[in-house]
């Protein structure tokens, strides 16, 4: 059991929760820490497995949009990344990446300023509705 604490403490999800679920399989009912415990631990473990996998998936969808220049989508998805870890240093920068799009009048990617400003908007909204 303190094994599975030293690695839910260091967010070593997937192997925290290998020694939850051992030690629950060997869990009576004279046991400490109670079943529910463990079961609450292995679930935590879960959640946090999940939101690293989605994060990985922003984050990835992020950069194939900003190699497609699909600018808005790419904010999207940045952002989603950030709502998952507030401050993370990869997303801000996809983030500012999908939304500072160098643009020269007369050009063929002038309208894309209103793609980048709906991109803008979009991180804000995200950015109010989970902050």
């Amino acid at each position: 059991m303190q094994a599975a604490d030293h690695l839910y403490a260091q967010q070593r999800w997937a192997e925290a929760r290998k020694e939850y679920s051992d030690a629950l399989s060997l869990w009576q009912s004279s046991f400490e820490p109670a079943s529910a415990t463990l079961q609450s631990r292995i679930a935590e473990c879960d959640q946090a497995l999940q939101s690293e996998a989605d994060y990985v998936r922003h984050i990835d969808n992020a950069r194939r949009h900003l190699q497609r220049q699909a600018w808005p989508k790419a904010a999207a998805e940045a952002a989603q990344a950030l709502r998952l870890k507030p401050g993370d240093e990869p997303a801000l920068q996809l983030q500012q990446q999908a939304t500072n799009i160098p643009v020269r009048e007369n050009t063929p990617l002038a309208p894309t300023r209103i793609y980048v400003l709906v991109a803008v908007l979009a991180v804000i909204v995200v950015a109010r509705q989970y902050g």
